[in-house]
């Protein structure tokens, strides 16, 4: 029994996807693909060969010298800038993606905060943590504006980040 032209239509068109397929795919993906699971092996060592850039809260204190002198006579005083106000890139001029005059703004969200402030039993004792966050906000709810409780509320309603004593005239 002879095959239908359709069949046949249909299995060189398959056969043609397969190739092309694996032609766009050995000509796209980089050959340490894969080296380690799902990554570009070759990665691993084009970030060893950056060198990181910190260029401290000085160089900051040169146009913001008020926001540095109450980060520094806050909490967050041995904080460098770049913690929060990351600067992609900052003095790599030959990265695509260099600006080194601009630094980004920092994220408000919860999660910025908790990177430092989340509980682990590890920390000292002494060190501010949030256990849990809710339970954070329904504890200090009488000294929050009622339009900042709930799930949207965010450190910042409450705490200044340069400086996170509470203060709610300032910040609130």
């Amino acid at each position: 029994m002879k095959a239908p032209r359709h069949l046949k239509r249909a299995l060189w068109i398959i056969a043609f996807l397969f190739v092309a397929g694996n032609v766009i795919r050995f000509s796209v993906v980089p050959e340490s693909f894969g080296q380690y699971g799902d990554f570009r092996g070759a990665h691993l060592a084009e970030e060893r060969a950056r060198h990181p850039i910190h260029r401290g809260s000085d160089i900051c204190g040169e146009c913001h010298d008020e926001r540095l002198e109450e980060k520094n006579n806050g909490a967050h005083g041995p904080v460098p800038c770049e913690n929060c106000h990351f600067q992609p890139y900052a003095g790599d001029e030959d990265h695509p993606e260099a600006h080194p005059e601009v630094s980004q703004s920092p994220d408000r969200s919860q999660r910025a905060c908790l990177i430092c402030h989340q509980f682990f039993p590890s920390r000292p004792s002494a060190f501010p943590q949030v256990a849990k966050f809710s339970e954070h906000i329904a504890t200090n709810a009488l000294k929050l504006k009622k339009e900042h409780v709930g799930a949207h509320t965010l450190c910042v309603h409450c705490h200044n980040p340069h400086n996170p004593k509470i203060d709610l005239k300032q910040n609130g």
